[in-house]
């Protein structure tokens, strides 16, 4: 019986192990130019291709819709814009948001395995403007980014998590407002 409660703990403890020391983190973000009025203030949210600098690993193509397409779901999920959309906006209470992902990096799977707690991480970062489009005046700037820590044998780099981590982080900041 006691051989059994001593297995139990020891499934238990890496289970535990595994849960907590894998899987992605939430999107985070820093500010570089706070904003200059509330993102609250816009009716609309306009959002722009998805641009893409050198960066150390390759980005998968899709990669790049993905977080298009996931900055405007997050957004719509807030439920305080009348219109997010990747189509030009005419009306001057828009926001524009346009982004540049300047940095990735795969990490080492085996890394993530082996010690877990953010050794071998993959990250992916991205600066982003927010652009009030009737006076084309930066009311904003700063990078957004997604993480990879671990997960079951290390996790994989899974780009697309990255994207909708950055664009959860993006969708925090403009429900803050300023």
């Amino acid at each position: 019986m006691l051989k059994f409660k001593s297995l139990l703990l020891l499934n238990v403890f890496l289970i535990s192990l595994l849960i907590l020391g894998g899987c992605a983190t939430m999107g985070r973000y820093s500010l570089d130019y706070p904003p200059t009025e509330s993102t609250r203030s816009y009716v609309n949210i306009e959002v722009a291709p998805i641009e893409v600098g050198i960066t150390k690993d390759e980005l998968d193509p899709a990669t790049v819709s993905e977080l298009r397409y996931a900055i405007i779901e997050k957004v719509q999920r807030l439920g305080i814009y009348q219109k997010v959309q990747a189509e030009p906006i005419s009306d001057d209470r828009t926001l524009l948001i346009k982004c540049k992902i300047y940095e990735l990096d795969n990490g080492s799977q085996f890394l993530r395995w082996l010690l877990g707690w953010g050794a071998g991480k993959a990250y992916m970062e991205t600066l982003c403007q927010f652009i009030d489009k009737k006076t084309n005046k930066v009311i904003s700037s700063g990078t957004f980014s997604g993480e990879i820590r671990g997960g079951f044998f290390g996790g994989s780099a899974d780009q697309e998590k990255m994207a909708k981590d950055v664009a959860g982080a993006i969708a925090r900041f403009l429900k803050k407002g300023k």
